[in-house]
């Protein structure tokens, strides 16, 4: 962003529209602490190159763990990125990250295919949390 004044301007008309907005790949790259004090996100993504084996990676559960619980903390919802185990799904739930994204919820499919997949979705039984914590989104 050369102009964050300008940038910050259209973001937040776009928020107060509304428009729900995303910080992607965070923990990795230029998604940073720093952004998410100056712009009004209300998700933060965490980057699939923090959550695909982290159950195997011990080092990574206090860095996980402080994200998750610094977007609950800022209202925010989490998203872990590259749910593609049920054990990459049971640590982040774990954690109390709100929703998964990822192979193990779908596999990129064509606009077309959307409706026939939320349908057999609705009937499956859930990826979710257990009934006392938050649900999983499965998208």
């Amino acid at each position: 962003m050369a102009d964050l004044g300008a940038a910050l301007r259209v973001l937040l008309k776009l928020r107060l529209r509304g428009h729900p907005l995303s910080l992607d790949d965070y923990g990795a790259g230029h998604a940073s602490i720093l952004q998410l004090s100056r712009i009004p996100f209300g998700e933060i993504k965490l980057d699939r190159r923090l959550v695909h084996n982290a159950w195997k990676r011990p080092h990574l559960e206090p860095l996980l763990r402080q994200a998750i619980g610094s977007a609950r903390q800022l209202g925010m919802t989490s998203v872990a990125e590259g749910i593609e185990t049920s054990e990459d799904r049971d640590f982040l739930r774990k954690l109390g990250c709100d929703q998964a994204q990822g192979y193990l919820i779908a596999r990129p499919m064509p606009a077309a295919s959307l409706p026939g997949w939320l349908r057999h979705a609705a009937s499956a039984p859930p990826l979710a949390y257990e009934a006392d914590s938050a649900p999983c989104d499965n998208a």
